[in-house]
């Protein structure tokens, strides 16, 4: 942790209290944005028309550049409240197993289920979406999917706007709101509605363990899950629903590690907040 000296934060003691409210929580957003918005100018300006790879390309380079932004902000925020992000290793190893477990069974099931109901096919916006993917090369797709997307929206939903929509709002209504935005991110109703049920998760799971990383972690594995059924087609194999069937008995399971793991991790700071409040 960091204090005050000279003006400067260094390491010591919290060096005070972040404004509060969801005007601080706008400006990763809208560093997010704006960087986006410099980089899909500039091959605009540039060449008059760009294609869809091209785009994508310059949305990639603004995602580098966002994730430099918010790794500054988020250490300045944790330096300024006076906390620490729980460390990778402190947490015990069937959280990850378990974390990870119920993000790729959930998210089987969602697919699963809006595929039968034919939401993939009748979605405009999603088929032009993933024509427009279906035009990059698969290492480009991975970078993308799996490393870039996953760190900028996890900053983003998970950890900028999730830590302050808690205090303002309680943690259940936090997460259903951050999911909300989060499905309102993806522009379009197949990748929102999975969005939305993945947001619950991934904000429960942060909240739970109070590691950014592990819900990065699975984003980026339901994302190479998707990667996955885009390339292969797995997904419409004849006995694709043994994994349909599998995935419903994994994802209460996965969900249940976690949950009991993390109780007493749970119960301590619960314990802690009601002194707080009660101070």
């Amino acid at each position: 942790m960091l204090k005050n000296r000279g003006g400067r934060l260094q390491k010591g003691e919290p060096g005070g209290r972040l404004p509060e409210g969801l005007l601080p929580a706008a400006a990763p957003f809208v560093i997010y944005f704006l960087l986006h918005g410099i980089a899909v100018t500039g091959v605009m300006s540039g060449q008059g028309e760009a294609s869809q790879a091209e785009l994508l390309s310059a949305s990639a380079v603004a995602d580098v550049c966002a994730v430099v932004a918010f790794l500054f902000l988020w250490r300045r925020e944790q330096c300024i409240r006076g906390t620490q992000e729980a460390k990778a290793g402190g947490l015990h190893g069937s959280v990850w197993i378990g974390a990870l477990l119920s993000s790729a069974a959930v998210y089987l099931l969602f697919n699963r289920i809006m595929t039968a109901l034919g939401i993939p096919e009748q979605d405009a916006a999603f088929q032009a979406f993933s024509k427009e993917w279906c035009e990059l090369s698969v290492l480009r797709l991975l970078l993308i999917s799996t490393v870039l997307a996953p760190v900028t929206e996890e900053f983003l939903f998970r950890g900028f706007l999730l830590r302050r929509l808690c205090p303002m709002l309680g943690n259940r209504s936090a997460i259903f709101l951050s999911a909300f935005l989060f499905a309102l991110f993806h522009g379009n109703w197949t990748q929102g509605i999975m969005a939305f049920s993945m947001g619950i998760l991934l904000a429960w799971v942060q909240l739970r363990t109070g590691c950014l990383l592990l819900p990065i972690l699975m984003h980026a594995g339901m994302n190479a899950l998707a990667l996955l059924f885009a390339v292969t087609g797995i997904a419409d194999y004849p006995a694709g629903w043994k994994l349909w069937v599998l995935s419903a008995l994994l994802a209460p399971m996965g969900i249940g590690i976690v949950w009991m793991q993390t109780r007493d991790r749970w119960d301590k700071q619960n314990i802690r907040k009601n002194q707080k409040e009660r101070s």
